[in-house]
């Protein structure tokens, strides 16, 4: 089992989130699928969605932050779509994280 995070702006994500399922009804077999929203600190002020956020002291943009559990056959796939339907063009567009999950059991299982 494998877990991408995938770090979106906001005006991609309803596309990405779209292309996703797309993929994911092609039979790739997501467990679990999560979509939080952040604010992601920027070196790049020259962004459009750029703002200064008063309680942070810093430059931020908001971004989603996409969490998908999902077997290894289906990274490169998944990898695939975000990056290509992510795409927005700027300098700092995000970050696609995939890192190895030692352990996924359901809640409300007890396993003997």
């Amino acid at each position: 089992m494998k877990e991408i995070k995938a770090f979106i702006h906001a005006h991609r994500v309803s596309d990405v989130l779209q292309a996703i399922q797309e993929v994911d009804s092609s039979g790739m077999q997501i467990s679990n699928f999560a979509v939080f929203p952040v604010q992601a600190l920027l070196h790049d002020t020259e962004l459009k969605e750029a703002r200064y956020s008063v309680n942070f002291g810093e430059t931020v943009i908001n971004e989603f932050k996409v969490e998908i559990l999902c077997h290894e056959e289906a990274i490169a796939s998944l990898v695939e779509v975000i990056q290509r339907v992510g795409h927005t063009g700027d300098h700092e567009e995000g970050w696609i994280i995939v890192t190895d999950v030692l352990s996924a059991v359901p809640v409300g299982k007890v396993h003997t």
